[in-house]
C-alpha cells in the first residue's frame, strides 16, 4: 500500500480522496447510461418481419386453444357438481 491519504472535512464528514474521484455529473452519468443502452441494443439479433409474424400467430393460437380447453373443462366441472348437489 501507499503512503496515507489525507482526509478532507466536508461537514463533518471524512472522505478520503480517492472518494473524490468517484463522484460525477449525473447528466453526464445518464448520457453514458443511454449511449450505453444504444450500443448494447445495436449488438441484439431482432426478429425479421416474418419471423414476428409467425411467433405472433403461434402465441395468439396458443391463447385461443387455452381459453377453449379452459371453457370446456369449466362447463364440465360445473355440470359434474350440478349433478353432484342434485
Amino acid at each position: 500500500m501507499g503512503p496515507a491519504r489525507e482526509c478532507v472535512d466536508l461537514g463533518g464528514k471524512h472522505i478520503s480522496d480517492e472518494g473524490l474521484g468517484k463522484m460525477r455529473n449525473p447528466i453526464e452519468a445518464i448520457k453514458e447510461l443511454y449511449s450505453d443502452t444504444v450500443a448494447d441494443l445495436k449488438k441484439c439479433s431482432w426478429p425479421t418481419r416474418r419471423e414476428l409474424k409467425g411467433e405472433t400467430i403461434a402465441c395468439v393460437s396458443f391463447f385461443i386453444l387455452m381459453a377453449a380447453f379452459l371453457f370446456v373443462a369449466d362447463q364440465f366441472f360445473m355440470m359434474a357438481i350440478k349433478m353432484i348437489c342434485m
